[in-house]
């Protein structure tokens, strides 16, 4: 599920029904700028936009450290396939934002980063969690 809520929250125009987005409008690429394009954020989430894509990846690290860790002898191989999946998928969903101009947001590097950083983060997170819930005795 926190696959798909990444998805909805990254993917929905930011403000309702963008109108017309022409191609020509649009960059050729996508932002390598740190910061990229809105360095100062969406309304709708303040200004903070940086902070707000590395906490959407925080629990889908949590929760995949989580679950690989009922069987701990798998985790080793696991959890660094999961990370480079996230890692996908969040340059995914900046290729369909390049690809979509109409949905109004911006392809960015930085969001990538962010993103990947977040799920990192959230690795380490869940397996502080794992430690203290020691998922591997519940089988």
């Amino acid at each position: 599920w926190s696959l798909v809520v990444i998805a909805l929250v990254t993917l929905i125009p930011p403000y309702g029904d963008p109108g017309v987005v022409l191609a020509e409008s649009r960059l050729p690429f996508c932002s390598r700028e740190i910061g990229g394009p809105a360095p100062e954020g969406f309304g709708i989430f303040g200004n903070d936009q940086r902070l707000l894509n590395t906490l959407l990846f925080v629990p889908s690290g949590v929760l995949l450290v989580v679950a690989a860790m009922r069987r701990p002898a798998w985790a080793l191989l696991v959890v660094p396939l999961g990370l480079a999946f996230l890692a996908c998928y969040s340059g995914a969903i900046e290729l369909v934002q390049f690809e979509l101009a109409r949905i109004d947001r911006a392809c960015d590097l930085t969001d990538f980063v962010d993103n990947v950083a977040g799920a990192v983060i959230g690795a380490f997170v869940g397996l502080a969690l794992a430690l203290v819930l020691r998922p591997w005795r519940h089988r």
